[in-house]
């Protein structure tokens, strides 16, 4: 067997399975969860953990070391481990007592309750989110002494909550129990030791069928040495889960053929040291003279035999049986069923000759790697069989009962699939992405795009497939192991993406990884397409134009979201407007998405978006409110002085300028707003009705030198001109100005301007003032082109259409007569 999961006796919680990852971390949003420090008087007797030999060489030392920890845990109601809280570390090492001291994450905890205390035999961390969890399968738990105690010890105790002080829980005193054996070894065949290179240990109490509620665990048997070790003798780390004596049967592979022994029957109890017997020999099937109900059937060509007929098998009486002598080529496939029956059938996918390996009720075919005579072994009391060259003279199995019962024949090969919304649910079969079986005994996908919900079946049928655990849909963590189970809930993938899928049959746990994300057709348009409520009979006010797919609205690939993203900017809605709309591809209605229109009720002025993920076809819309202001544009100028001056860029009235009425300039800007701040020489502005008193505004919004032009600033830069009228006359009036793009050349001085294809929305500007000041807001979300994050502008200001005042300016003098200078530099800096 590659794996074992292992089943806990749980002091206080009855049978505990722990087959599965526990993680570390809780609702950091629940204000209930509380973080308490925790001090617990602990103690290791010498029965309580496997970390050394003591002196005598039979027990097992138990000493607190630096380094190690233990896991506080919580428990549901049948028992199962569910959440780690945190950990605790000894605070002195070297002796059998010590105090744990860490913090744990709780809530609703009282005096009373019970915490269960764990020292884990492995702790990995996620590197994504950095939360901690606690490995629950063995892989590989043998080696030497040190390394066994130390990597494989596991001991559990229960405590009692006996006071809530604050942020400090007190406990009572933890004694920890161990849960496991240290087993040692020595590989003897006669008087010579044994070099084995596989060990497989089988015993009832590691292949017993568990029951825990609904489902069940098949232990299996244990291989305890990989086939790149060499060596006699090793420890290794045992669980007896019946705690009462029984055999333990030894297969040890080495290089001539399999070995085994049948140990005395011993009781490996928690906490104890115990040596192996390793006088094994090789397979012989002496004794194996009783007609067997177990057969082998399948495609074997030296027979003429074809799935449904079978071959007869000898057993011992035992629940050990044998085909003796069965003439195999590398191209036939076979399997063991019961009774002539495919009811039950057990195999694997496996080709290694000579090995012990674990079979499994509907597994794979099994087969060999080079033609010859064998003999095919099967151990019904550990599912455990062995294929080694025939051994038995001349007794040979044969061909029983003719063709025997009418039977369907099995698939020649098992596969497991994957199927979900991404392929319908399997509509045929080539649709299901198959999984590879690799040499790690893991079915693995290749690299695919999926998404939505789906489920792991075999044979591309529904009679074997796998889901999750618990009610509803199970949106699947990443690049970690979980339970899967027969009928389970539908499996989802977190997003469309590329995925690789790994699924263990034995243990029933998958484990999905993302690898990437499609890369976008470029040949491909998506656009969106629609009609709004409107508040105007001639303009629909979210798509410009009704239900026409063309070019208007296409839509955006978003390397970030990996999704296609349209937006419209809203402003002046009568609000709320109900908004309907497909997703139309290559400007034809033949492809749109929903099926139904998608319908959103716009709330009001802001960004209304809609996103689109072609795999899957799935339509989204959400809505951003307009964001308010930094700064109120309500001719109050006190939040002015409550901006950081650092933030501002200042333009003040030089010494010796021509056009003065303009005294302070102040221009700050944010991720959606440009405010400026003016102050002015009223002596120098007439207020009469039939005179006007314009702002201009010089805006080189791309922070490009290069391009734009107009000489009013000295860098003749001006890519718009924002012109707008401060005034009525004889109030003070909101900006409502028109906005015009340079239409000349560059750095030219003609009056080139246009406003022609702008489509401005409402909204665009606001202003606001009182005495002699004057505050505007520009939306930047509303421009015609995106704003630099770093720009320049100037403003003036006109008196019945002549520039009485400018800033920036610059002293008169004979090299500038015009006392102009650079535009403002402006940093978003709000």
């Amino acid at each position: 067997m590659k794996k074992i999961s292992l089943l806990i006796a749980a002091i206080f919680a009855g049978a505990l399975l722990f087959s599965c990852q526990s993680e570390l971390g809780t609702d950091a949003a629940n204000p209930a969860v509380r973080e308490y420090s925790i001090a617990i008087n602990a103690t290791k007797a010498l029965d309580t953990k496997a970390l050394a030999l003591s002196s005598d060489g039979k027990s097992l030392s138990a000493t607190w070391e630096d380094g190690e920890q233990v896991a506080v845990c919580k428990i549901d109601d049948r028992g199962d481990l569910t959440e780690v809280l945190g950990m605790l570390a000894p605070s002195t090492f070297g002796s059998a007592s010590t105090v744990l001291t860490g913090s744990i994450l709780l809530d609703g905890v009282s005096a009373g309750d019970k915490l269960f205390l764990q020292y884990p035999y492995k702790v990995v961390q996620d590197p994504a989110s950095g939360k901690l969890w606690l490995d629950g399968r063995y892989s590989g738990q043998d080696g030497d002494l040190n390394t066994v105690s130390k990597e494989f010890a596991y001991a559990t105790c229960g405590v009692d909550i006996t006071s809530l002080e604050g942020d400090a829980l007190s406990t009572t005193k933890a004694e920890f129990f161990n849960r496991q054996a240290i087993v040692k070894f020595s590989l003897q065949y006669e008087s010579a030791a044994l070099q084995a290179f596989k060990l497989r240990i089988c015993a009832p109490s590691l292949a017993e069928r568990f029951w825990h509620d609904d489902y069940y665990v098949n232990w299996g048997a244990l291989d305890v040495v990989s086939v790149t070790a060499a060596t006699s003798e090793f420890t290794v780390a045992l669980r007896n889960q019946e705690s009462e004596p029984e055999p333990y049967t030894l297969y040890a592979v080495a290089s001539d053929g399999v070995y085994t022994a049948t140990t005395p029957t011993l009781a490996f109890a928690d906490g104890t040291y115990n040596r192996g017997t390793g006088n094994l020999a090789p397979m012989s099937y002496a004794g194996y003279d009783a007609d067997s109900d177990w057969t082998i059937t399948g495609s074997i060509a030296s027979y003429s035999a074809s799935w449904g007929q079978d071959l007869n098998m000898w057993t011992d009486g035992h629940g050990r049986h044998v085909a003796a002598s069965v003439s195999l080529g590398t191209g036939d496939a076979f399997k063991f069923r019961k009774d002539c029956s495919w009811d039950r059938n057990y195999g694997a996918p496996v080709t290694m000759v000579p090995d012990a390996f674990e079979v499994y009720q509907d597994g794979g075919n099994m087969s060999v790697t080079a033609d010859g005579i064998y003999d095919i072994y099967l151990d019904e009391n550990t599912y455990t069989a062995i294929i080694v060259p025939a051994s038995n003279g001349g007794k040979t199995s044969a061909l029983i009962g003719g063709t025997g019962p009418v039977t369907p024949d099995p698939p020649t090969d098992t596969v497991w699939s994957i199927v979900g919304e991404f392929n319908s649910w399997g509509n045929s079969e080539v649709d299901d992405v198959d999984m590879v079986l690799g040499s790690d005994d893991y079915w693995v996908s290749p690299e695919t795009v999926l998404w939505g919900e789906f489920k792991i079946r075999m044979n591309h049928a529904w009679e074997q497939e796998r889901g999750a655990y618990g009610d509803g849909p199970y949106i699947v963590p990443l690049d970690t192991f979980f339970e899967v189970t027969p009928g389970g809930q539908n499996l989802v993938f977190p997003q469309t993406a590329k995925y690789i899928v790994a699924y263990d049959p034995d243990a029933d746990i998958v484990k999905v990884t993302m690898t990437g994300y499609p890369e976008p057709d470029p040949d491909v348009t998506y656009t969106v397409a629609g009609e709004s409520e409107l508040d105007s009979a001639s303009i629909d006010k979210v798509f410009t134009s009704q239900w026409n797919a063309d070019e208007s609205n296409k839509m955006v690939y978003d390397s970030e979201s990996h999704l296609y993203v349209w937006s419209a900017v809203l402003s002046g809605l009568e609000a709320p407007l109900t908004a309907y709309f497909k997703v139309v591809k290559d400007h034809s209605w033949s492809n749109a998405w929903p099926s139904d229109n998608y319908k959103f009720e716009i709330p009001g002025d802001g960004t209304f978006y809609v996103s689109f993920e072609p795999y899957s076809g799935a339509v989204n819309a959400w809505f951003e409110a307009a964001p308010e202001p930094t700064i109120t544009i309500d001719g109050n100028f006190d939040d002015w002085a409550a901006v950081d001056a650092s933030k501002l860029a200042v333009a003040v009235c030089a010494d010796g300028a021509s056009r003065t009425a303009l005294q302070v300039l102040k221009v700050g800007a944010s991720a959606d707003y440009v405010f400026l701040y003016l102050e002015f020489d009223a002596s120098k502005i007439s207020w009469n009705a039939s005179e006007f008193v314009p702002i201009n505004i010089y805006f080189n919004s791309d922070g490009d030198a290069g391009t734009g032009g107009w000489p009013a600033l000295a860098d003749a830069c001006t890519d718009y001109l924002i012109q707008g009228m401060m005034t009525d006359g004889v109030n003070m009036v909101s900006y409502n100005p028109g906005v015009y793009k340079w239409t000349g050349a560059v750095h030219g001085d003609s009056w080139s301007w246009s406003d022609e294809g702008l489509n401005l929305p409402d909204g665009i500007c606001q202003g606001a003032g009182s005495g002699n000041k004057y505050e505007i807001c520009i939306d930047r979300n509303k421009f015609p082109d995106a704003i630099a994050n770093d720009f320049s502008l100037g403003v003036g200001i006109e008196q019945d259409w002549d520039d009485v005042g400018l800033l920036p300016n610059a002293t008169v003098t004979l090299e500038n007569p015009g006392g102009v200078a650079n535009s403002l530099l402006v940093h978003t800096l709000l």
